[in-house]
């Protein structure tokens, strides 16, 4: 069990390495192809956009499952059940949203180049099919996960004596606003991210202390 606590506070880290990367990869946004298909094409071709998807998105998920194991290990002990299904719920959402991650990186591009040589309708019309009814519902559904997890997350955390109960509220919040900002205003996404990054570093910080202070020895004089 020493060992698993030990690893938790260690991996908690990965909460703020997580919010990082979500507040990079979310500084600039795609233009709309329903709009401005051009524009979009020159876009998603981009370095930068791949590397997002890769690196901030897609390992980004990564850092964000081991943060939430981290919570899972340190916060199960005093709230087990919400601990265990926020973490559960908050899986399912990274799994999807890792799909739908996938799906930019690797097919945003290559339709952009085909639209760029000249293939027009042809890759509008393919993109559209890909972006289409069955993505929306299993992003949709996905972004409900994610915040559901987050905030069950959050409350286990506050209902943890080792670690900073503003830590939850700041995860829980950030994620929540993370959310709502992509569907409604998207440039404050980065601010968001960091929010999740101040809590995942308030964790690190605040469970190595408890750690510490559980370990100092006791003056009986």
């Amino acid at each position: 069990m020493e060992r698993a606590q030990n690893w938790g506070r260690i991996a908690l880290w990965a909460l703020a390495v997580y919010g990082v990367l979500l507040a990079a990869s979310t500084i600039t946004h795609q233009p709309d192809y329903s709009t401005d298909f051009p524009s979009y094409a020159n876009y998603v071709t981009t370095q930068q956009f791949l590397l997002s998807h890769l690196i901030g998105s897609i390992a980004g998920a990564a850092f964000g499952l081991i943060g939430g194991a981290a919570l899972l290990v340190l916060a199960g002990q005093f709230a087990p059940q919400l601990a265990g299904w926020g973490f559960v719920t908050w899986t399912f959402a990274q799994v999807g949203l890792v799909s739908i991650f996938g799906v930019a990186a690797f097919f945003q591009p290559a339709i952009g180049r085909s639209f760029l040589r000249g293939a027009g309708d042809a890759a509008i019309a393919t993109n559209e099919d890909v972006y289409g009814g069955t993505l929306f519902a299993v992003a949709g559904l996905s972004l409900l996960l994610f915040i559901a997890g987050a905030v069950m997350l959050g409350i286990a955390v506050r209902r943890t004596p080792t670690l900073p109960s503003w830590a939850g509220v700041t995860f829980a919040a950030s994620a929540v606003v993370f959310v709502l900002a992509f569907l409604f205003i998207d440039v404050i996404q980065p601010v968001a991210g960091l929010g999740i990054a101040a809590a995942g570093i308030g964790l690190g910080v605040g469970a190595r202390t408890a750690a510490a202070e559980h370990l100092r020895p006791v003056d009986l004089s």
